[in-house]
């Protein structure tokens, strides 16, 4: 079986698993993210420690797993009105304060280094605090944007690449990708916000024109770094979950970094 035919079989099936839960919302999608996001950081873990960085990953599951409970309960029992999102942020700073508070005095206690301290809590902040943003409007149909955007960039990008690509984008980072494949992507997001948002998801079209170009921008910028981290480590995929596709950050880089730009909609227009 060739590569791009496993990469086609795995991707329908993803897409089946995925699409449904999407759908429905509520619990199986917070069950959803609830297992990426550990196994995610299992992948971060693994990735950097060939570097022999010695982070704690378990610590680093439990304060994302306790974060998404609390948020995704929070927008059920709320639904978030304008005065509960102000408390939430308030609540969420306060908790990222008390979070570092206790987990230096942890590090410390067992005598680790603070680039472990780091590293703990750069597994926390690039792959549990996204999932944790998207909890907070999971029950709403922004989690579109958040699947659909990455997918109509990466899918462009590859495209025009594949047909008019010339100059690289980076070079040292991702030789394949080229400035062409880039504008192709970002014009591939501003059609499909804009699709959306005239016939499933009311918001005004100057506003899914912007979040297309910055999202798509986002989502490069998220599997460049993801390519970066890769190439740090020495790895070529983060995990084999899904054949061809490698694992779920593989799969996640972009999707991690556009969850914040939904969710300023989210909280600002929404």
């Amino acid at each position: 079986m060739t590569s791009l035919k496993k990469r086609v079989i795995s991707a329908i099936v993803a897409l089946l698993i995925v699409i449904p839960i999407i759908i429905v919302k509520s619990y199986f999608l917070l069950a959803l993210i609830l297992i990426v996001s550990v196994l995610s950081i299992k992948e971060l873990d693994g990735a950097f420690s060939k570097k022999n960085f010695k982070s704690s990953p378990i610590l680093a599951s439990c304060v994302s797993l306790f974060l998404i409970l609390f948020t995704f309960y929070m927008a059920q029992v709320s639904n978030f009105t304008s005065t509960s999102k102000l408390k939430y942020i308030v609540s969420a700073i306060a908790g990222v304060v008390i979070l570092f508070q206790v987990t230096v005095f942890y590090f410390m206690a067992k005598k680790k280094s603070l680039q472990d301290v780091l590293f703990t809590y750069f597994e926390i902040f690039y792959v549990g605090l996204p999932f944790v943003l998207f909890a907070s409007f999971s029950n709403t149909d922004l989690i579109y944007y958040v699947f659909f955007i990455p997918i109509a960039t990466d899918t462009s990008a590859y495209t025009v690449g594949s047909l008019f690509g010339k100059k690289k984008l980076a070079p040292s980072i991702s030789p394949n990708k080229t400035v062409e494949g880039a504008v192709g992507g970002l014009l591939g997001a501003v059609i499909v916000t804009l699709v959306l948002a005239i016939y499933f998801i009311k918001i005004p079209l100057y506003l899914a024109a912007l979040l297309g170009l910055l999202g798509g921008f986002m989502c490069i910028i998220g599997d460049l770094l993801a390519s970066l981290i890769k190439r740090y480590t020495g790895i070529k995929d983060f995990g084999n979950v899904m054949p061809g596709h490698g694992g779920f950050l593989d799969r996640l880089d972009s999707i991690i970094f556009i969850i914040p730009l939904v969710f300023v909609i989210y909280i600002t227009v929404w």
